[in-house]
């Protein structure tokens, strides 16, 4: 038993996978729709390109971004030289759909990932690395 607002509720845990990825292909197509987006980012050396987000997302993949959102609302100006549009259009790509950018953008998207704090995409791309290193040494 659980105890919601006020009420003591039986709640059973999400058996299906599919629950989560539901979900974010909704959040996803609202991002690329501009509905209910609560979260406008800007690229400093960019600032006529802006990049639409939900803020409970941009939290839950960035440390840096769960900083940066109570302070500064939901208007993100960044000044970081790693981003450029398309590393920041795929860093969003990920966050909502959980794809990999591909690797001849892997170096920007990874060193980006390393700046935001974003271990889980991080991790997928030293995972990538490496497996790419097994398959070589190999053949």
């Amino acid at each position: 038993m659980e105890e919601r607002a006020g009420f003591r509720i039986k709640t059973e845990p999400i058996t299906k996978p599919s629950h989560g990825f539901a979900l974010l292909k909704e959040l996803d197509l609202q991002r690329r729709t501009g509905a209910f987006c609560d979260c406008v980012i800007r690229l400093h050396v960019h600032p006529d390109q802006l990049f639409l987000a939900h803020k409970s997302v941009l939290t839950a993949f960035s440390p840096v971004f769960a900083t940066l959102l109570p302070q500064h609302g939901s208007f993100l100006d960044l000044t970081s030289p790693l981003l450029t549009p398309e590393t920041l259009a795929l860093l969003l790509e990920y966050m909502y759909t959980g794809t990999l950018p591909p690797k001849s953008h892997e170096d920007p998207v990874l060193y980006a990932a390393f700046h935001l704090q974003m271990e889980q995409l991080q991790h997928a791309l030293t995972h990538r690395r490496k497996e790419k290193e097994i398959t070589d040494t190999g053949e």
